[in-house]
Order: structure tokens, then C-alpha cells, then sequence
């Protein structure tokens, strides 16, 4: 943010309360993943017409990121890439991403921002309704 003080020259200033624009190396790999987990399941279904078996489960989302293991810890970082499309106002990417037996995501998705069990179906809907960029930070 620029602030201007009278009288002297322009300051950059960070809010202190601002969250970093870029994510840890774990929810990059898992950004990454889910937007080819998006893109495969937009060319194969309307926003509209998903199905809980087209989901992303833990286990089979950290493999494919590379960081097999990390299904049951996952939550966190999860909840970062749901704050970075906060930021940058896009539906939560994090909705696409749930448990492989219920096959709903696990109790951190309602505490992450713009996430809610009550709106997540609404979520996919919009997530899977919406063109992300190609990459994420």
C-alpha cells in the first residue's frame, strides 16, 4: 500500500495484519494439482452436472502433489490456497478437495476463509463454474 504523508515523499508500507501473497511449498503443490483436477473435470462435466466420485480425495490429491502422507495434516495448507482465492476474489478452489470415504471435506473446510458446509455443493458449483488462472503463487 502507498501512503502518502504531507509534506514527504511516498512510503510503501505492509499492513501488518496482511497475509503473504505467496503460499508454503505444500499448498503450492496443492494448488497446482487442484486446477488439474479442475480443468479435468470441466472437460468432462458441466459446472452443474459434478458428481462426488469427480472429486479430489486427501490421500490421492497429496500424491499426486508430492507430498504423499500428508492426507491427515493437510487442512492448513488447504486453507491458505482458500484464503489466496479470497484475495483474489475466486470461488474456494480447497471446495474440489474431501475425504475419500465420506467423499465431504474434513472439518477444517468450514473454518477456512469463504468456506462453509452450509454453501459447500454452492462452492464446487462456482469453483467448478470458474476459469482459474494457469498458475498459482
Amino acid at each position: 500500500m502507498t501512503v502518502y504523508h504531507a509534506g514527504m515523499a511516498k512510503t510503501k508500507r505492509r499492513q501488518p495484519y496482511a497475509p503473504p501473497d505467496v503460499m508454503n511449498v505444500e499448498a503450492q503443490r496443492l494448488a497446482k494439482e487442484l486446477l488439474v483436477w479442475h480443468a479435468h473435470i470441466r472437460a468432462n462435466r458441466r459446472a452443474d452436472a459434478w458428481a462426488l466420485g469427480d472429486l479430489a480425495p486427501y490421500k490421492k490429491l497429496c500424491e499426486r502433489a508430492g507430498i504423499g502422507g500428508a492426507e491427515r495434516i493437510v487442512g492448513p495448507y488447504l486453507g491458505e490456497l482458500a484464503e489466496w482465492c479470497k484475495r483474489n476474489d475466486l470461488p474456494p478452489l480447497n471446495s474440489l478437495a474431501v475425504n475419500a470415504q465420506t467423499r465431504i471435506p474434513g472439518v477444517g473446510y468450514d473454518g477456512a476463509p469463504n468456506c462453509s458446509y452450509e454453501t459447500w455443493v454452492e462452492d464446487v458449483g462456482r469453483c467448478l463454474a470458474t476459469q482459474y488462472p494457469p498458475q498459482i503463487p
